[in-house]
C-alpha cells in the first residue's frame, strides 16, 4: 500500500522485515529538506499523519458498528486498493473487490495494525538521535535531514498516539 519503489530506504526497511512504510508529501516533491530542485523524501510528519488517519477510520468503523450495528462494510472502485493493502498482507480470509463486504471489525483492526507499522518505521529511524524528529528521512539511507527537531513531526505523533489511544478502546469495547 503507498509504496511504489519510490523511496528505496523502504525496500531496505522491508528487507530488514522492519514494519509499516515511509511517505512523502506528494509524487514529484523537489524539496530535500535543504533545497528545491533535489528529490523528495519521505516524511516523519506524513507517515505519522497517515498513522493518525488510520486510527481514526479505525473508530469511526467500530462507531458505526457500535450505533448501527454493521458487521460489514462495503469497498468501493476508489477504495479498494487501499483496503486489499491494508487486510491481504494480514491475512484477511475473503475476497477483498469493490462491490464486495468487508467484516467491519477485521478490518478496524488491520487499520489499527497498519498503523502501528508505520509508526514503528518512523521509531526505527530517530531511535538512533535519541528520538529527535527532523523534517524528514532520507530516501536511500533513512538518515534524518532537513529542520532538526521539527515541532510538526512532534505534534503528529501525539495526534497519532491519541487517536490510536481511541481506537484501541473502540476495538475493546467490541469484545
Amino acid at each position: 500500500m503507498y509504496t511504489d519503489g519510490m523511496y528505496p530506504i523502504n525496500a531496505a526497511d522491508d528487507n530488514s522485515a522492519i514494519p509499516g512504510f515511509l511517505v512523502g508529501r506528494y509524487p514529484n516533491d523537489t524539496w530535500d529538506g535543504y533545497e528545491s530542485g533535489s528529490v523528495g523524501n519521505p516524511w516523519i510528519l506524513c507517515t505519522q499523519a497517515l498513522a493518525e488517519l488510520q486510527y481514526r477510520a479505525a473508530s469511526e468503523i467500530m462507531r458505526e458498528q457500535e450505533h448501527t450495528g454493521i458487521e460489514h462494510i462495503l469497498v468501493a472502485n476508489e477504495t479498494e486498493q487501499f483496503f486489499r493493502g491494508v487486510l491481504i498482507p494480514r491475512g484477511y480470509n475473503g475476497r477483498v473487490d469493490a462491490g464486495r463486504k468487508v467484516h467491519a471489525a477485521s478490518t478496524a483492526l488491520a487499520l489499527v495494525e497498519d498503523a502501528d507499522g508505520l509508526l514503528a518505521r518512523v521509531k526505527f529511524h530517530i531511535k538512533g538521535k535519541g528520538f529527535r524528529m527532523y523534517e524528514q528521512l532520507n530516501l536511500n539511507t533513512g538518515f534524518e535531514q532537513g529542520a532538526n527537531d521539527l515541532t510538526w513531526s512532534y505534534g503528529t505523533l501525539f495526534g497519532a498516539l491519541a487517536a490510536r489511544k481511541t481506537a484501541i478502546e473502540s476495538l475493546q469495547g467490541s469484545a
